[in-house]
């Protein structure tokens, strides 16, 4: 889709939903049409086969829908006043408040050293302030020594058992530590014992906010020495794609899980939405073909060996 043709596309869908969700016949017809589409049909004949409209038809009828817009008023009370309350930040965060969003969005290779070098810097500047030193740790953990961030870390804990930041920092430092053991090719044990550690730190996070998606997945990506995965590892990850939908991450990983489990129903209604993201490039296209292979196959049926299903399942 070309960049222009966003902002049509866009309006039309829209107008097009408001249109079928705006009257009950139109809507109760919709989950007919969908399951038509999902089955194979086209998507402009089989609209003429449930709602008897023809492309030049539903067009004209979209366009008097627009001239014919009501609007509708909804009132409601209005809401309770909140609770406001203010927090001074610490010292260090006049310094390093934006290179703390920029750590979360990835540093360039290029720009890695000299970024690291600034924040080692300025944190040097307080080195006593639990905030510099936190976002010290995240750095050394993303761009630097990881060993000496994990040190940072445990220290950090130690004064506050509960930060949540810091429990972060570090299961995703530990769960980093067992993909490049993985990659270094150390022993099944090794790469067990890493990530062990990983799920002791993110069953504190869950502890503090059950619904950090991430520690959820961080938790299923602890279990992937596992063949097949358990029904508790099935659970989380659903748990963790229910909390953040537009992960495709986390849908594929699930899929991948559910695959491994000979379950293909679930691992396709995890990638329908991966699939049918008109921007999701490579990945979408990637979950639709996986998608058309997995299509007829029965739960607990075997895959072909070298099937593209069979590889997702084995290597990701």
């Amino acid at each position: 889709m070309l960049m222009d043709d966003r902002g049509v596309y866009y309006a039309q869908s829209w107008l097009l939903t408001h249109y079928v969700w705006n009257d009950k016949a139109r809507r109760g017809q919709l989950s007919r049409y969908l399951a038509a589409v999902r089955e194979g049909g086209d998507p402009m004949a089989t609209w003429t086969k449930v709602y008897g409209q023809d492309s030049k038809t539903l067009e004209k009828a979209l366009l008097n829908y627009m001239d014919n817009l009501h609007g509708v008023e909804l009132k409601r009370e209005p809401p309770p006043a909140p609770e406001i309350a203010f927090s001074r930040l610490p010292e260090g965060a006049d310094d390093l408040i934006l290179e703390v969003q920029q750590l979360k969005r990835d540093i360039p290779p290029a720009e890695a050293a000299a970024f690291l070098a600034k924040v080692r810097k300025i944190a040097a500047k307080r080195p006593n302030e639990f905030y510099s030193r936190r976002v010290l740790a995240r750095a050394e953990c993303d761009l630097g020594d990881r060993k000496q961030c994990e040190v940072m870390l445990k220290a950090l804990l130690e004064e506050r058992p509960q930060d949540l930041e810091a429990l972060q920092i570090m299961a995703a430092s530990r769960l980093s530590s067992a993909r490049q053991a993985v990659r270094d090719k150390a022993s099944r044990d090794e790469v067990q014992a890493i990530y062990a550690d990983a799920a002791k730190y993110l069953g504190r996070i869950h502890k503090i906010d059950p619904n950090d998606y991430m520690a959820l997945f961080g938790y299923a990506q602890t279990k992937s020495l596992e063949p097949v995965p358990s029904e508790n590892t099935l659970n989380v990850i659903v748990r963790a794609a229910e909390i953040a939908p537009q992960a495709s991450l986390i849908r594929m990983t699930a899929a991948r899980m559910f695959i491994q489990a000979k379950a293909y129903a679930e691992a396709c209604e995890m990638m329908a939405p991966v699939a049918g993201n008109p921007h999701g490039g490579p990945r979408a296209k990637y979950a639709a073909q996986l998608m058309a292979e997995l299509k007829d196959k029965a739960d607990g049926e075997a895959l072909p060996v070298g099937s593209q299903a069979a590889i997702f399942a084995e290597k990701g």
